[in-house]
């Protein structure tokens, strides 16, 4: 038999709930199903189903008719029409936890969450920000600059060099002598009466107006041995320096009065003749500067004239360039020595004779030179090269390569004497010039500036040749207002 029945629940005396079942074929005889066996069942609950209910499966109508109480399975009577089925559970004595635990199930309600795209964009800006703001803290500029480079040529280009340091090029004189000797084995033999020849530098501390000594004068020696003059001398008068009186001074060659080997020597002071019995006597004076040699009488052996010409590339070798490297070694730091800014003198004994032919020949070599002070130099090179820059500019400008110019006097022979007051010259060759931009003042002009205004600075700076700039971070449109932060860089 199939039926509609509707299942009455009633537990505890609450209100009974009324639950559909599909029709079914309902057994007329109760069903027992044990729930738990280690308990008896006291006491049946009954509930009572109404009819004219939707139908319902015995498996569904039991699924759902279930109420447990306290863990167990509550007794349930179900009732078709007039028959009863029951179904046993174990009762609970506490009335509180026998309530009814069955209710309608209900639809879990979908809660929107609209806080969660409005974290999602606080989060974004947040992250946003904090980049921002840590990139502003972060922020720099640096720039690659190029300097300016111009290859520029002299060709026998004058310059006027001047031992007063207030004009604009100055030079300075370096004189250093050497003495050596040579010895030799004479091959020559000649019947000779020769005079013995030296050099006296001779002293004025009579007057501050020069004095001339005519050629062929006499002078003595402190042992009365007479000499003449082989040339006319004028002595430059006298300076003070405070109190002190520095007298003018020049060098003369003397020849010995008579031939033979017993002038030959050293002697130290000389005086002059004609002064003797007057106030010049004692003011007006000589002292050696090197050896008389080369007094001989009879048969001697004697320096040929291959032998001299020996002696003489030996001199301009060996004797030069060992003074040449001496005077390389005390140039002073800021000054250029060019090779051909000197001169070279040498004296060889023309009277050389012995009675023997083993022999040993004096040199006395000096050489002179002008060295030029390196930063007038360059001041002067630059503005005979690049006139038309200002004086601003011309100060950012470095030229490169100055001692390897070629220097040559404009008077070929130019001799240089502690006397030299000034000298020309030509200069000869390439030079490189390379502009230095003011950093600094850079720096303080692209201060907080628009990068937009950055091509028009660079430009006005002649010494620019290329620049390029680049900001952190990149979005930044105005350079950093703090000075450490921004780098400039040269290539």
């Amino acid at each position: 038999m199939t039926r509609k029945i509707m299942i009455d629940m009633k537990l505890n005396g609450s209100r009974p709930t009324k639950i559909p079942l599909k029709e079914k074929q309902i057994p007329s005889q109760p069903i027992e199903i044990p729930v738990h066996k280690e308990e008896p069942i006291k006491e049946p609950i009954v509930l009572k189903v109404p009819e004219q209910t939707k139908s319902f499966s015995e498996d569904e109508s039991l699924r759902r008719a279930a109420v447990f109480t306290n863990g167990w399975q509550a007794p349930v009577s179900v009732k078709v029409e007039s028959n009863e089925q029951k179904i046993f559970a174990n009762p609970s004595n506490n009335k509180d936890q026998q309530k009814r635990l069955y209710q309608t199930p209900r639809t879990k309600k979908k809660v929107r969450l609209l806080g969660k795209p409005l974290l999602a964009i606080f989060l974004i800006v947040l992250i946003l920000g904090g980049g921002y703001f840590g990139a502003m803290f972060f922020e720099r500029t640096t720039i690659t600059l190029k300097e300016k480079q111009q290859d520029l040529a002299l060709d026998h280009t004058r310059f006027t060099a001047s031992k007063i340091p207030q004009l604009p090029l100055h030079f300075e004189i370096m004189i250093v002598s050497d003495t050596d000797s040579k010895n030799m084995v004479l091959t020559e033999s000649q019947d000779v009466s020769v005079s013995a020849k030296g050099t006296v530098m001779l002293f004025n501390e009579f007057s501050t107006k020069p004095q001339a000594i005519s050629a062929h004068s006499f002078l003595a020696d402190e042992n009365g041995k007479t000499y003449k003059t082989d040339n006319a001398v004028t002595i430059p008068g006298y300076k003070m320096n405070g109190t002190k009186i520095v007298p003018g001074q020049a060098s003369v060659g003397i020849t010995a009065f008579l031939p033979g080997d017993a002038y030959n020597g050293k002697p130290t002071d000389f005086t002059i003749s004609a002064f003797k019995g007057t106030t010049k006597f004692k003011k007006i004076y000589g002292k050696a500067t090197s050896a008389l040699s080369g007094g001989a009488q009879g048969l001697v052996y004697v320096l040929g004239s291959e032998q001299r010409g020996n002696l003489n590339a030996t001199a301009l070798s060996t004797f030069k360039s060992r003074l040449l490297k001496k005077v390389n070694a005390e140039v002073p730091k800021g000054y250029i020595l060019y090779p051909d800014a000197l001169s070279f003198s040498y004296n060889l004994d023309d009277n050389v004779s012995s009675k023997t032919p083993d022999a040993s020949v004096n040199i006395d070599s000096t050489l002179s030179a002008i060295i030029l002070k390196e930063s007038d130099l360059e001041s002067v090179v630059s503005k005979s090269i690049l006139p038309d820059i200002s004086d601003s500019e011309r100060k950012e400008v470095e030229i490169l390569d100055i001692p390897k110019l070629s220097f040559a006097f404009a008077d070929p022979e130019q001799s240089i004497t502690k006397d030299l007051q000034s000298v020309s010259f030509s200069l000869t060759g390439d030079v490189n010039a390379i502009w230095h931009p003011d950093v600094g003042l850079l720096r303080s002009q692209i201060l907080g500036v628009s990068k937009l205004n950055l091509p028009a600075i660079f430009k006005a700076d002649p010494g620019i040749a290329e620049a390029r700039a680049t900001l952190f971070p990149p979005w930044q449109k105005y350079l950093p207002k703090d000075l450490s932060k921004i780098h400039i860089n040269k290539e």
